[in-house]
């Protein structure tokens, strides 16, 4: 029984229908060669990745500003996650005095785990509730609407230094 399941899972894998265990991002390495003519200097080189943000089920939306349960129209938040790309820039630092090489200048920007969510919307139904005393028709009610920001949770670090040379 264990291994069908096994399979099962394995083939609903391959064809995507499973939550991808890491993130997902595309390397880049920007290319600041032609900097070289107009810098008395080596280029620096600038490594990052492309966040893939991937979206997930939207959330039912519960608010307590609505007094009934269920709204007539629901635009639900939807929550991205993404992992931010690790991000160094470096630069050759120029030869001393007596020709010996210093390394390079190195800023860095450690990758971290971002979550997102979108905008949600509610409009409240413009009836209410059947009463007793209204014969059971339901009456008027005032217009109900909740409205929900973004959100964006992250944590980014940041590190300046510089890198022994090469030997």
């Amino acid at each position: 029984m264990k291994l069908k399941a096994i399979a099962g899972l394995g083939i609903l894998a391959t064809f995507g229908f499973a939550t991808p265990a890491a993130a997902v991002q595309a390397p880049v390495v920007v290319p600041l060669q032609g900097l070289e003519t107009a810098l008395p200097m080596d280029a620096p080189t600038v490594r990052t990745g492309i966040p893939i943000p991937i979206p997930s089920e939207p959330s039912p939306l519960r608010t307590r500003a609505m007094q009934h349960p269920d709204p007539a129209l629901e635009l639900p938040q939807t929550p991205i996650t993404s992992d931010l790309p690790t991000t160094v820039l470096e630069a050759p630092m120029p030869q001393g005095f007596d020709g010996e090489d210093l390394g390079s200048a190195r800023v860095t920007s450690g990758g971290s785990p971002m979550a997102a969510k979108t905008p949600g919307l509610a409009v409240g139904r413009p009836f209410a509730l059947p009463h007793g005393e209204s014969l059971g028709l339901p009456e008027l009610d005032d217009p109900q609407a909740a409205i929900l920001a973004p959100a964006l949770q992250g944590d980014v670090s940041s590190g300046l230094g510089l890198a022994a040379p090469s030997v």
